[in-house]
């Protein structure tokens, strides 16, 4: 875990260098930054916050925030214009974009920036439960997690 949180934080400030080399005389339009990532405790909200650290070092005159948040609830922020970045998984945003579910309606101003690693799914079932695919949690009762996460 922690060879990856290294390099996705060398990853985000090589993407930051090569940004800030290519517009040296660029002026942001806006003095803050707010992102939404995960909640307090995962491992999302503390990445969330260390890309904020480095564009608020790297990009001069603009000011980051990092707040909690959720997959599915980070895409409605964003819709709404509440975060300028949120994060999420590419098939939540893909869900988001077509407006299928968990999503009402379609979010047509979120767009997807970047895989950061790859995320695992895993599901756990009772042993009595007689489930042995997914097929075979149609009709059974399940809990994915928090309302608005991913």
């Amino acid at each position: 875990m922690r060879k990856t949180i290294i390099l996705l934080l060398v990853t985000c400030a090589f993407i930051l260098s090569t940004a800030m080399g290519a517009a040296a005389e660029w002026k942001p339009e806006k003095k803050f930054l707010k992102m939404v990532s995960g909640p307090e405790g995962g491992s999302w909200y503390p990445l969330g916050s260390g890309i904020m650290r480095l564009v608020e070092a790297n990009i001069k005159g603009v000011s980051t925030s990092n707040g909690p948040g959720g997959g599915v609830g980070n895409c409605k922020v964003i819709q709404r214009g509440d975060a300028d970045l949120g994060w999420s998984y590419s098939h939540t945003c893909y869900d988001g974009y077509s407006g299928r579910p968990p999503f009402k309606k379609k979010l047509k101003k979120i767009r997807y920036l970047a895989s950061l690693y790859p995320g695992v799914f895993q599901v756990a079932v009772p042993r009595k439960g007689k489930i042995y695919s997914y097929k075979d949690m149609g009709d059974k009762r399940i809990v994915p997690g928090k309302v608005g996460f991913s």
